[in-house]
């Protein structure tokens, strides 16, 4: 989880969730990071925190796929991105980080 937290042991205002997809099932690992998503809008609007726009990603460490929640509508990214290609996974989280500064 990435979050606007400086303490770590407090997690404040959560804008990105990773879920591990189980038995390598990237889909199953989507339901469970659009449930993230909805908990860490709803745990950010009870802390005052809200955030205009919380990203989650399901992975098989090999495989990500990115999701995001922004006005009560949560997208899909239809690109899938490879730990073989890292620029560009690490392109989409520094794309994440950036957007959440905002």
């Amino acid at each position: 989880m990435l979050s606007f937290s400086k303490i770590i042991e407090f997690v404040t205002a959560p804008i990105f969730c990773i879920t591990g997809a189980k038995k390598q099932n990237l889909e199953q690992g989507i339901i469970q990071c659009a449930a993230q998503l909805i908990g860490a809008k709803k745990f950010n609007e009870k802390e005052n925190v809200p955030a205009k726009i919380v990203y989650s990603c399901s992975t098989t460490g090999i495989e990500w796929n990115f999701l995001k929640l922004e006005n009560e509508v949560i997208t899909i990214d239809r690109q899938r991105f490879y730990i073989t290609n890292p620029s560009t996974l690490l392109g989409a989280l520094q794309f994440i980080i950036e957007d959440s500064q905002k």
